[in-house]
């Protein structure tokens, strides 16, 4: 039966076809199927590699269907040859489509002109490494309590009047009053801010699939047949041969049907962030009273025991400080793939 199926493509094939069938089965190697073990692909009678079976493509995602429907017909060329690309596509090319991991560094010895490093599927890329650098505190702050009294020992109801410091270094003394107490410092340590984060690194992503095109460095007609191209088998890993153009496109021929979409642009978005609490640190303990309103320089050193005749209290010296931030790097972003492009292959 497989005789006869193999007379019969053969029967069907133009006096220029099979001498070219003969020549590529004497070389020991061929584009496409080897038609010794192998059914010739349907709409190729002569043996030229491909399939017309432009229904058995699943339509592609969000809606281009994988072969066009005014998709140019077969030309049916020969063993060892294929047709050129269609106008605005490039090809055929010969393409590795496999495991990332795996991607060749060169091109083919027959294919050495690099034309597309595109990639697929899922994208596998660790977190950004991050420098939280030195940390800033702000809004660290200390309540300070100033009460006002007319007991000598300040033993009377007070009027308190509450000041923060850095912010406010001098309390003056409320009218009516003759003494000044201080009476506490209340620590707020404010937050902790990072304004010199950096990211130190970033490991390369994998990638599941990798595509690659390398193209022919000139083309030749096909002996048998001027209308097609001379396309010989490339060395392994690429294992294909297509046109290929930017965009998500259909197939435009019925020489090339077997359509996938890869994406040439690798967008890392991965980037860092610091997230820390402030800790540690206190109040001062230094307070100057003064005979004066203002504060003037000067005046006597007192602590929250004072009961002292004043006009005003210098609360500079309650200043918070030995506050500390720890950084936690928050790494944030991921890679994606972007800017299509479609391959057409003949199997």
């Amino acid at each position: 039966m497989r005789t006869k199926k193999r007379t019969r493509w053969f029967g069907l094939a133009t006096v220029a076809t099979i001498p070219g069938i003969l020549t590529a089965l004497a070389a020991g190697g061929c584009v496409g199927d080897d038609p010794a073990t192998t059914e010739p692909p349907t709409g190729t009678p002569d043996g030229g590699p491909g399939s017309t079976e432009a229904s058995s493509q699943p339509p592609a995602d969000g809606g281009v269907p994988a072969v066009s429907p005014d998709a140019a017909p077969s030309l049916g060329c020969p063993l060892g040859c294929l047709p050129p690309a269609t106008a605005g596509w490039t090809g055929p090319s010969a393409v590795y489509d496999g495991p990332g991991s795996g991607a060749p560094a060169a091109c083919p010895a027959s294919y050495a002109q690099k034309e597309v490093d595109a990639y697929q599927g899922t994208v596998t890329a660790a977190p950004a490494t991050c420098d939280c650098g030195t940390p800033v505190v702000q809004g660290a702050k200390c309540a300070v309590t100033v009460s006002n009294h007319n007991a000598s020992d300040c033993s009377d109801t007070p009027l308190d009047v509450t000041a923060d410091t850095p912010k406010t270094t001098c309390v003056d003394q409320s009218a009516g009053y003759t003494y000044m107490k201080v009476k506490s410092a209340v620590l707020s340590r404010g937050t902790c801010t990072f304004p010199n984060v950096t990211k130190t690194g970033a490991p390369a992503p994998g990638f599941e699939k990798a595509s690659i095109a390398c193209g022919l460095p000139q083309t030749a007609a096909c002996e048998q047949r001027a209308d097609c191209v001379a396309t010989p088998l490339p060395d392994a890993p690429y294992g294909r041969l297509c046109i290929h153009k930017a965009g998500d496109e259909s197939c435009p021929s019925l020489d090339y049907t077997a359509r996938f979409v890869a994406y040439t642009k690798v967008v890392d978005e991965r980037a860092c962030a610091c997230t820390g609490n402030p800790s540690g640190g206190a109040c001062g303990t230094s307070m100057l009273f003064a005979k004066s309103a203002g504060c003037p320089l000067g005046g006597v050193a007192g602590d929250f025991t004072t009961c002292s005749v004043a006009n005003s209290v210098s609360i500079g010296g309650l200043a918070p400080s030995g506050i500390t931030c720890t950084g936690t790097p928050q790494p944030s972003g991921k890679v994606t793939l972007g800017e299509p492009v479609t391959f057409c292959c003949n199997r």
